[in-house]
Formats: structure tokens, C-alpha cells, sequence
């Protein structure tokens, strides 16, 4: 239900409303392992992945890694929090966004818990919104008996066989040159 308007601000907030509606069905599709739903919400040449394996390019391949995900998981629930979701100025049809957010995940009988960052790219087809791009980012994914000493160590990310180093904010430029920055003044 797209919305066409000559006023540019209220068309970025019926674009913002209609993608932060996406997010929401994509959490619960995948909580309700509601796959005909979640696959309706990517685009035929869809990338989801960590950037870390486990990548999938296209839907059907997308797909694939859904079932393979989530046949490995008992209940879970996604929720997301803040959501930068900016449209794209040249391109009524495009838009990105940085989604901050939380799961709760049982693998195995034991419980899970996960702080991340989704790093979108949402496109428009034949006037609904999909993901086209679906990055996913952890601050951390620990047992949830471990939580708290996640933040404590580098080391805070289990992918399913092993532990790895945590994607954010380690990782990030701003997050290990902030010291060496000069006061940046109120109009920078």
C-alpha cells in the first residue's frame, strides 16, 4: 500500500512505515517458521548472510540457508529495536537501512541469546517492499548462562561449532581511532 505524494518528507515516512512493517514480518515469519511468508519478503537475487560464511546469493539459495538455520533451532524470537532506514534520493524504488536488534535461540536444549545489527538493502517490486541485501552483524551470541561475561571477552560469537571473535564494535574503524580524534566542534 504505497502512498504517492509530492511532498518529499511524508513520502519518506510512508517509505520508513511500510519497510519497519517488512522488519516486523520478517521477525515473526522467522519465529513462526513461517517460511512461504519469509520467503516473500526477499527479492529473486537476494543476499542474506554474516559475510562470514553461510552466505547465500538468490532465493532459492537464500531459502536453502533458511531451512538450514532454522531446522537446527527450537523456539526463537527476534525483536528489533532502533531502525535507520534511509531511502534512497535518486531512487523512489531503493532504500538501506542499519536495524539494531536482539534474538532469544534454543539450539539443542540450551538457550542462546544475541545482540546484532542487520545491514539492509530494501528494494521496491510491483509496489511492495523485500529485502534485497540482509547482512547480519553480532555484538554478541552466547549461551544465555554466559551473558553475563559476554561482553568481557573478543571471543563472544557462537556459530553453532565454534566460537569466533564478536563482528561489532571491535571490529569497526570508528571503534578503534576514536581516541586519536580532535574535537570535532558542534557544526562538524
Amino acid at each position: 500500500m504505497s502512498a504517492s505524494t509530492n511532498e518529499p518528507g511524508l513520502a519518506a515516512a510512508v517509505v520508513r512505515h511500510e519497510i519497519e512493517n517488512l522488519i516486523a514480518r520478517y521477525c515473526m515469519a522467522c519465529d513462526d517458521r513461517d517460511i512461504v511468508t519469509l520467503m516473500s519478503l526477499f527479492t529473486e537475487d537476494a543476499y542474506f548472510g554474516a559475510d562470514k560464511g553461510g552466505d547465500a546469493t538468490g532465493h532459492k539459495a537464500v531459502y536453502e540457508q533458511y531451512r538450514l538455520r532454522l531446522g537446527a533451532m527450537g523456539p526463537t524470537y527476534h525483536w528489533t529495536h532502533d531502525r535507520l532506514i534511509e531511502p534512497d534520493p535518486s531512487d523512489v524504488n531503493k532504500a538501506t537501512g542499519v536495524i539494531l536488534g536482539h534474538c532469544e535461540v534454543s539450539i539443542a536444549g540450551v538457550g542462546y541469546v544475541g545482540a546484532l545489527r542487520y545491514y539492509d538493502q530494501y528494494r521496491r517490486v510491483n509496489g511492495e517492499w523485500k529485502f534485497a541485501r540482509r547482512g547480519i552483524k553480532f555484538l554478541y551470541f552466547t549461551q544465555a548462562d554466559q551473558m553475563a561475561s559476554a561482553l568481557t571477552k573478543p571471543d563472544r560469537v557462537w556459530r553453532y561449532d565454534k566460537v569466533e571473535q564478536a563482528d561489532i564494535p571491535e571490529q569497526m574503524p570508528t571503534w578503534n581511532n576514536w581516541l586519536s580524534i580532535p574535537y570535532p566542534g558542534l557544526n562538524s
